[in-house]
């Protein structure tokens, strides 16, 4: 199995959790938030609070007689609320919001060991990727690095 695949699987398992807290999409990234595609994004947001992971990127850096190996993971999450895009953000009764399912996914994944041969996962930054307040949709991005332990 690629790096990429076994990292992605082991943070969808790590983030099973969030499914009872509300997240009605949990799955692997392919292209489903691209905002110039209105169609595709209509029908993201019916799978709204949601989460997505997809691997960004392999570094080899060589050590002596090793390679060191890091890979880049990015959690998109994003959150709808007919409110207001700070809705979508903060939460409501309905739905949890885009903060607290960050917070949620760093709980579970930040400084934890999710897979095997891997260190543990390091929250390197959290940062916006869209926010419409005409379809009150908001999208985070998380980005995770590993380590591979030899």
């Amino acid at each position: 199995m690629h790096e990429f695949e076994e990292l992605e699987q082991a943070a969808l398992t790590a983030l099973q959790p969030l499914a009872s807290e509300g997240v009605k999409t949990l799955e692997v990234y392919a292209g489903q938030a691209e905002a110039d595609d209105i169609e595709e994004l209509a029908r993201m947001t019916a799978a709204f609070p949601c989460i997505y992971v997809v691997a960004t990127g392999l570094v080899l850096e060589a050590k002596n007689r090793f390679d060191e190996e890091d890979v880049g993971l990015m959690l998109i999450v994003g959150d709808r609320n007919m409110r207001s895009t700070d809705a979508a953000r903060r939460g409501d009764s309905k739905s949890p919001g885009v903060y607290e399912l960050l917070a949620g996914a760093r709980d579970l994944l930040h400084r934890k060991k999710i897979a095997s041969g891997w260190g543990i996962a390091i929250l390197e930054n959290t940062s916006v990727l869209f926010i419409s307040s005409k379809k009150r949709i908001c999208l985070y991005a998380a980005h995770y690095r590993f380590r591979a332990v030899k």
